[in-house]
C-alpha cells in the first residue's frame, strides 16, 4: 500500500497573488503616465487649456516624494544629511556690539540658577538682572518677550481660573 504525502498547494480560491517586481511597478507606472499625458496633450490643443496650469496638479493618487507605490517611504533625519554641505570650519567672530538683543524671558528665568534663593526680589537682584546688565555691556538695547494673555482667549480663561482658586 502507498501513502500519499501531503503538498501544500493552495486552492484556487485561497490562491496568493504573486507581487509584482519593482522594476515590472515601475514600468506599468511610466506606461500609464505616457498614456495619460499624450491623452491630456492632445485634449487641451483641442481645447485651447493651459500647459502650464495642467503640470502644476498631481497626477498620481500618491506623492513619487514620499512614497513608492502607494507604501510610505521610511527614512532616517540622518540620510538628510548628505545633501547639507558642510560648513567652513572657520566660524565668523561675533560682532564686538549689537543692535538689539532679543530674549524669551520665561525661557531666561529656567535658565538661570535658581537654588540659591528663596523669594522672587533676591532673584531678580542676583541673577536675573546681573544677566541683562551683562548683555547691555554689548548691545544698545535688550528686549525680552513675555507671555500675554488676550482677552476672550483659551489661555485668559485658565490663568483667570487658577487666580481665582489662588484668592479662596
Amino acid at each position: 500500500m502507498c501513502t500519499i504525502k501531503k503538498n501544500s498547494l493552495l486552492l484556487f480560491k485561497r490562491q496568493k497573488l504573486k507581487p509584482k517586481t519593482k522594476s515590472k511597478q515601475q514600468v506599468s507606472a511610466l506606461g500609464s503616465d505616457c498614456n495619460l499625458f499624450s491623452c491630456l496633450y492632445i485634449a487641451t490643443q483641442h481645447r485651447s487649456g493651459d500647459l502650464d496650469e495642467f503640470f502644476m496638479y498631481e497626477n498620481q493618487p500618491y506623492p513619487a516624494s514620499l512614497s513608492e507605490f502607494g507604501k510610505l517611504i521610511f527614512g532616517k533625519k540622518s540620510d538628510l544629511l548628505t545633501c547639507v554641505k558642510p560648513a567652513s570650519t572657520k566660524q565668523p567672530d561675533p560682532p564686538p556690539l549689537y543692535d538689539c538683543k532679543i530674549f524669551d524671558g520665561p525661557a531666561v528665568v529656567h535658565a538661570l540658577p535658581s537654588t540659591t534663593v528663596s523669594t522672587f526680589d533676591s532673584y531678580a537682584e542676583n541673577f536675573f538682572i546681573p544677566f541683562i546688565l551683562n548683555h547691555l555691556q554689548s548691545s544698545k538695547r535688550v528686549d525680552i518677550v513675555w507671555d500675554t494673555y488676550k482677552a476672550h482667549s483659551i489661555k485668559d480663561s485658565t490663568g483667570r481660573e487658577v487666580r481665582v482658586r489662588e484668592e479662596k
